[in-house]
């Protein structure tokens, strides 16, 4: 999905170039463009969208991959916007959200400096009020790039991610903790501790037990 807008402000002309992927699977950086946007980790199979769970009163971390496509240095800007889903079209709000899931959605900075082929991550928290009703939210993060195209034209070109945020009650620990890489890391690596705790114990048992048997041959045999 891409529209241009163009609108006009202190006698500068600005065109805006806006697209948010419509496709699961298909990188934007596979169609052309100089920098691109994209979850840290595919959720549920997803490389180009956040589809996430959450409790009221919870938060979720996630991450995105901002990644400078061109050889030359870029200057990009991050953009929260509340969106919505209805009969199958995705709609972000052009504005500052002040309703909404792209309220909840906060990153470390609002403006990255990328040199040339240069991929950082950016953390992104979503915070669900405690208030939240029980349903799908969506919401839009768009990278940001101007460039002056003239005298009196600048060319801003606006690639996002869609965010899809179930809020119910029991989904946060399924949701974190089996999907989510960092969580999945800590509960492997736990379940981990406990086998290897196990195997020691299992040994010490063992090892008491060959033990006790050897004394007892000792014992009859008289040596």
């Amino acid at each position: 999905m891409k529209k241009k807008t163009v609108t006009i402000g202190f006698s500068i002309l600005t065109a805006v170039v806006c697209g948010v992927s419509l496709f699961a699977n298909i990188s934007l950086a596979d169609v052309g463009g100089d920098f691109t946007i994209y979850p840290s980790y595919a959720h549920d199979g997803n490389r180009n969208w956040i589809i996430t769970s959450a409790a009221p009163g919870s938060t979720v971390d996630e991450s995105l991959v901002l990644e400078n496509l061109s050889d030359r240095h870029q200057e990009i800007n991050l953009l929260v916007r509340t969106a919505s889903a209805k009969n199958g079209q995705f709609i972000a709000e052009t504005s500052a959200p002040t309703d909404g899931a792209g309220t909840w959605i906060t990153t470390d900075g609002d403006s990255y400096s990328l040199d040339p082929f240069q991929k950082i991550t950016v953390p992104l928290e979503i915070t669900v009020p405690r208030d939240a009703a029980q349903k799908q939210y969506t919401a839009a993060v768009f990278a940001s790039k101007k460039d002056p195209a003239g005298q009196s034209l600048n060319i801003v070109t606006q690639i996002g991610v869609r965010v899809y945020l179930n809020v119910t009650p029991d989904a946060y620990l399924y949701t974190n903790v089996f999907t989510a890489p960092g969580y999945k890391n800590a509960f492997f690596l736990v379940i981990s501790s406990l086998g290897l705790s196990g195997s020691i114990l299992y040994y010490v048992i063992s090892r008491k037990e060959d033990t006790a048997k050897e004394t007892i041959s000792y014992e009859k045999t008289g040596v």
